[in-house]
């Protein structure tokens, strides 16, 4: 049998032996499989390695020793292999990105200031890692490109979703800089390598509010001196923040603050697709998950 290896994370048995908990996709369905005899195998090394194993059962348990497994890379299973359809790296990249900013940008009124934002080098230069960083760890677009790919996705909902008659009126601008930086901040929470370890950033801020205060920093210093506090675009910038701020939706999902308009609303539902859909279209069918809190049923 052949996995691909998701997860591996090192254990500690009741009889105090090492293991190390391995979660395998082999393209039809995931099975978790306890690897014993490990010696000082590095469980990280693992992760995106294809393991060949027969493992066995026990109790409803899978289980295999570390010198009955081969392991090598994805790229030596043949082009129609089932496991080389599973998504191992976002489709779009952070070029791909900047050029559906323009695109999106050009489509919509907005100001001078947030047109040339949307054009500038500097924003250009805070996407430019997108490439290379997960959007998660563990739930959705959980590789490279995975952050360049989400946001992808998020701008391109949302750009559909605002010429529809329900978001009549609606200030785009603010939502297409928010859905932007909404996750800036995870270039700062993960490692740039699989399996995207936590930094110390994470538990000291938190990806929503770095990502709300990097647009902000940036942002102002495009604005000219002197201008009013209570002027519109600072208003603007206002509305931006609270966006990036309420973009989870509810405060039990680690939001500070739920969207308070429409603006702000339509980057939670944005992001929303974006993450969701990638759950329901990377478990199989009666395969439950976490994260969309369902028995995933396909047919």
């Amino acid at each position: 049998m052949q996995y691909l290896i998701e997860r591996a994370e090192a254990k500690v048995s009741k009889t105090n032996k090492n293991f190390i908990l391995l979660t395998g996709n082999t393209g039809a369905e995931r099975q978790t499989i306890y690897l014993w005899e490990i010696g000082n195998c590095d469980p990280t090394a693992l992760i995106g390695k294809i393991m060949d194993t027969v493992p066995r059962e026990s109790n409803g348990f899978l289980s295999a020793n570390y010198a009955d497994c081969r392991f090598h890379d994805l790229k030596q299973l043949p082009e129609d292999h089932p496991i080389r359809q599973i998504e191992t790296v976002g489709k779009y990249n952070s070029d791909d990105l900047w050029n559906l900013i323009q695109e999106t940008a050009a489509e919509f009124e907005m100001p001078d200031t947030f047109r040339a934002y949307f054009a500038s080098q500097a924003l250009k230069d805070d996407i430019a890692d997108y490439s290379n960083y997960p959007a998660g760890a563990k739930a959705h677009h959980a590789y490279k490109n995975g952050l360049s790919t989400h946001t992808y996705e998020a701008v391109s909902i949302a750009r559909q979703l605002a010429k529809n008659e329900c978001f009549a009126g609606i200030k785009f601008h603010i939502s297409l800089a928010a859905l932007i930086y909404h996750d800036w901040g995870k270039i700062k929470e993960y490692a740039s390598e699989a399996p995207w370890t936590y930094q110390s950033a994470m538990p000291l801020h938190g990806h929503i509010y770095l990502s709300a205060k990097r647009f902000h920093d940036q942002f102002v210093k495009t604005i000219p001196s002197g201008t009013p506090a209570n002027s519109e675009t600072m208003r603007d910038v206002d509305f931006v923040e609270h966006a990036i701020l309420a973009h989870h939706g509810k405060l039990e999902f680690g939001s500070p603050v739920v969207p308070a308009n429409a603006e702000a609303y339509l980057v939670h539902v944005a992001d929303a697709i974006s993450a969701s859909t990638h759950q329901y279209r990377n478990t199989y069918n009666m395969e439950r998950n976490f994260f969309v809190g369902a028995t995933v049923v396909k047919k």
